[in-house]
């Protein structure tokens, strides 16, 4: 099976911990476990958790800075949870903290100047207001990301996820139906604005290392 968000499959019998912050209902820990990470997550949601812990999996309603900072994970993952929080330069350091030396961290979120919100504008999925508090573009997170202590920053090219955004884009801006005219001319749109290119990506994914 193909590792999921960029992470490498574990070596055989070694114990590598993970942690999904905004672990919903648990399918990325399901995935996670399946290829070989000892998973935890954790989500504000006493629903999702309950829902996450029925499927087998080790999970608990709870915030970032009310685990032990003494507890290390190999990985963290960070998946489409910042933007919906009020302080995330603070829930930024706080995974930081709990990050082992040597460990690795995951997050995505919407790319604030893709193609896609410039193309779709209010019908731009990555919007979401008012669940979506703060936007991001690529610069501006990845400068985040290293201020905040992260010592090697880099940006992962995430076609599908991108895709999936535009996708939902257009079946937001046409409810009703859309005729392939239609998609045809926004089709053309997109790829004046590039929308394939790194920069210009609809959902911003790096991965971040923590060397010392």
């Amino acid at each position: 099976m193909r590792a999921v968000r960029f992470l490498h499959v574990p070596i055989e019998n070694s114990e590598v911990t993970l942690l999904d912050v905004g672990c919903g209902r648990g399918d990325f820990l399901v995935r996670s476990q399946y290829c070989g990470y000892l998973a935890t997550g954790i989500d504000f949601d006493p629903e999702t958790i309950d829902i996450a812990n029925k499927r087998g999996m080790k999970a608990k309603v709870s915030e970032i800075q009310d685990l032990p900072e003494d507890v290390k994970y190999d990985v963290i993952s960070l998946s489409h949870v910042i933007e919906h929080v009020k302080d995330p330069i603070a829930m930024l350091r706080e995974i930081h903290l709990r990050l082992k030396v040597g460990g690795y961290f995951y997050i995505a979120t919407p790319n604030f100047n893709s193609a896609g919100r410039e193309t779709f504008g209010k019908y731009w999925r990555g919007c979401d207001v008012p669940r979506h508090f703060h936007f991001f573009n690529m610069e501006q997170l990845e400068s985040i990301l290293k201020d905040v202590g992260f010592s090697r920053v880099e940006r992962a090219y995430d076609l599908p996820q991108g895709l999936i955004c535009i996708r939902s884009s257009l079946r937001l801006k046409y409810a009703s139906g859309v005729s392939i005219s239609t998609l045809i001319k926004e089709f053309r749109v997109l790829v004046n604005k590039k929308f394939l290119s790194p920069n210009r990506l609809d959902i911003s994914v790096f991965r971040c290392f923590r060397d010392s």
